[in-house]
């Protein structure tokens, strides 16, 4: 097992589009800090929150999603399944996840 902690949740859009914009910045300015470092940025929601407004969270993610792409072509950032992160760190530390067969 391997314990990857999360570096940002992301919560349902709220009604203040200020404080969305703030969210945002903070959001990808950790992401592009993580980038530039090549070090893990770990964000997760649960897919349930994205249900009250799901236009708005679509539209927030999409410009994450968005940050992400700029990051990846600038610094080579990835995105990984948690699996295949797991899967990394073990075998950096020598372990196998068993999944290999």
């Amino acid at each position: 097992m391997v314990d990857i902690p999360a570096s940002r949740f992301l919560r349902p859009v709220g009604n203040s589009a200020v404080l969305e914009r703030l969210r945002l910045q903070r959001i990808t300015s950790a992401m592009e800090t993580a980038a530039r470092r090549r070090k893990l940025f770990h964000l997760w929601w649960h897919p349930h929150n994205f249900g009250v407004d799901l236009q708005g969270n679509l539209a927030f993610l999409r410009a994450i999603l968005d940050c992400f792409r700029a990051l990846h072509e600038r610094y080579g950032m990835r995105s990984m399944t948690m699996a295949a992160l797991a899967d990394d760190v073990l075998h950096a530390h020598g372990q196998s996840s068993g999944a290999d067969g």
